[in-house]
């Protein structure tokens, strides 16, 4: 699907999600989209790191009471180290996370609409755990990306 200069690879994430609309998901992607042709680790924003941080995940459990053991986050953890990295796209996906998550958890926390922020944000993950259960991993990958970048644009970041 193109979006105006991009070619969208990701656009079949964003038709698979319950909420979000396609072109709008697609264009929110298109800075991971940017190379033609190419692979992920082609892409200007491929990282092989990884980082132990599930920030808002993490951020949402714990305002809920949970342990860091709890079974969100290791659901969470375990799909992004065993599936999401190995993804097209995961590696650079992870890594805009792990920039910009941080910023999104002290925003949220910030802010007056706190309790409604952290109710969304587990919403969407209790949905993901549903969609990672059912072996639809994609659906999983495009309700959190659409959640996350809900909150990056919120904030401004």
């Amino acid at each position: 699907m193109a979006t105006g200069r991009h070619d969208c690879k990701h656009y079949g994430l964003f038709t698979l999600a319950d909420n979000y609309v396609s072109q709008e998901g697609c264009e929110l992607l298109q800075q991971y989209c940017d190379y033609e042709g190419g692979d992920a680790e082609e892409c200007d924003y491929f990282d092989d790191s990884s980082s132990g941080g599930c920030y808002m995940t993490s951020a949402c459990v714990d305002y809920m009471g949970k342990t860091d053991d709890c079974v969100e986050l290791e659901t969470m953890r375990k799909f992004r180290d065993e599936k999401l990295r190995f993804m097209p796209g995961g590696k650079a996906m992870i890594k805009e996370y792990y920039d910009v998550a941080p910023g999104v958890v002290k925003a949220i926390n910030s802010s007056e609409k706190k309790d409604e922020y952290y109710q969304d944000i587990y919403n969407t993950i209790v949905r993901c755990m549903e969609k990672i259960e059912a072996k639809e991993d994609k659906r999983a990958v495009a309700l959190y990306l659409g959640m996350f970048y809900k909150y990056k644009d919120l904030f401004n970041l």
